[in-house]
């Protein structure tokens, strides 16, 4: 396996480790975030960035960490996602930034509809009927009526991940 291709297959790893996480447990785990940044570089290099370009990347992605760490203190996105935000930009070339926050603004806008759906639907009295059925797994019912701690949440990393795609699409495309 080539050195761009091994870190292709670890990036799309962690992205999705990442975005499972979060749909699990609302929570991106920090080891993953680090570890995705900590291939940022060597991704850079191997793709052939060139080094003040780099220093572009860093900039974004940090002044993308401040943005959203000002989310985060309003309590608009969690912790975690402020940190992948900034981990999976790092991946990004300066040109791809304003589409990868495209991806992520709109894969969250279409999980955030999601979530809306499945709490209207869940209200409905045909479905609360369905779900207090005695036969009926409780993880189904759970998942049918959206009665869970993390049921009004939007798994945001789940958004970030595809940016994260994005980003290495790009990468690979200028290699």
């Amino acid at each position: 396996m080539q050195p761009v291709q091994a870190m292709v297959a670890a990036s799309l790893g962690l992205l999705i480790w990442a975005a499972v996480c979060d749909l699990r447990s609302r929570r991106i785990p920090n080891h993953t975030v680090v570890a995705l940044a900590a291939l940022a570089l060597p991704w850079h290099l191997a793709t052939g960035t060139p080094p003040g370009t780099l220093g572009v990347t860093v900039l974004l992605a940090a002044l993308a960490f401040a943005g959203a760490a000002v989310l985060w203190r309003r309590g608009l996105v969690g912790g975690g996602d402020v940190k992948f935000l900034a981990a999976t930009l790092l991946l990004a070339r300066p040109g791809q930034v304003p589409e990868v926050l495209l991806t992520v603004a709109l894969a969250g806008g279409l999980l955030a509809a999601a979530v809306l759906a499945r709490r209207t639907l869940a209200a409905h009295p045909f479905v609360l009927l369905a779900a207090s059925h005695p036969r009926l797994p409780a993880a189904v019912a759970r998942a049918l009526t959206g009665c869970s701690e993390n049921s009004a949440s939007v798994p945001y990393g789940v958004a970030i991940a595809a940016g994260g795609f994005v980003a290495l699409a790009g990468g690979l495309s200028a290699a």
